[in-house]
């Protein structure tokens, strides 16, 4: 797994305050060849209270070898969040382009990219239409028809079943996309949202209550994971 620090800029302290830490990891089973972290040089208002302009979002990049001779780069990132009276379009959609001209710089054979993009197909933003121009989704390749796909069973922000954000309009802001460099293919074999779930205990502090809580199933997070399994081949040319 990548280090707390690799994925964030060389300020980031996260004791104190999450200013300057991206958040950012990824776990592999084979060993990291590379490791380095690309900030954004767009990031949210100043004026703004939701904290995007000090969290210095970027993406992070590993480059592993899962079978000799396949080189690939994976990125992970977390674009500029929707505000809770503003969009944030305009710092999302210059991250994204950013975020595009790292994949199209990549000389790996295969790319992956996966995160919280915080922006849905059907937003008024150009942010999932330049993605698509660069990458292919591993979620509508699989799905392949749009109802499949773009419905609330399917949220990843939104989702009926999540505990946290279950109220809000259900919507897909986090993705897992791809692309083969040269003559070589990936193609996507699985996909799925899981709903991950924990036990919380919630605490009565009434007198007449003789257990120390009642456990409840909380959802992992506002946001529901992507998995996705990929093929890879290469070509011999």
């Amino acid at each position: 797994m990548s280090q707390y620090g690799d994925f964030a800029l060389s300020t980031c302290d996260g004791r104190a305050l999450p200013s300057f830490c991206s958040g950012l990891a990824i776990v592999s089973r084979f060993p990291f060849i590379e490791k380095e972290f690309l900030e954004f040089s767009y990031h949210g208002s100043i004026l703004n209270p939701d904290g995007e302009y000090w969290a210095r979002k970027g993406a992070g990049r590993a480059r592993v070898e899962p079978h000799p001779g396949f080189i690939v780069d994976f990125f992970v990132t977390h674009t500029c969040a929707v505000g809770p009276s503003y969009s944030n379009a305009y710092y999302r959609e210059h991250q994204v382009a950013e975020l595009v001209g790292w994949v199209d710089s990549s000389n790996a054979d295969f790319i992956v990219l996966g995160g919280d993009f915080n922006t849905d197909p059907k937003d008024n933003e150009t942010s999932y239409h330049n993605l698509k121009e660069a990458m292919i989704s591993s979620m509508e390749e699989f799905f392949l028809v749009i109802k499949e796909w773009l419905c609330p069973k399917r949220a990843t922000y939104g989702n009926p079943r999540n505990t946290y954000s279950y109220m809000y309009t259900p919507v897909l802001y986090d993705y897992i996309w791809h692309r083969a460099n040269r003559w070589n293919m990936i193609w996507t074999n699985f996909f799925d949202v899981p709903f991950l779930r924990a036990k919380k205990v919630i605490s009565d502090s009434s007198p007449s209550n003789s257990t120390n809580g009642t456990a409840v199933e909380v959802s992992f997070s506002d946001h529901e994971a992507v998995t996705s399994s990929l093929f890879l081949w290469k070509s011999i040319l």
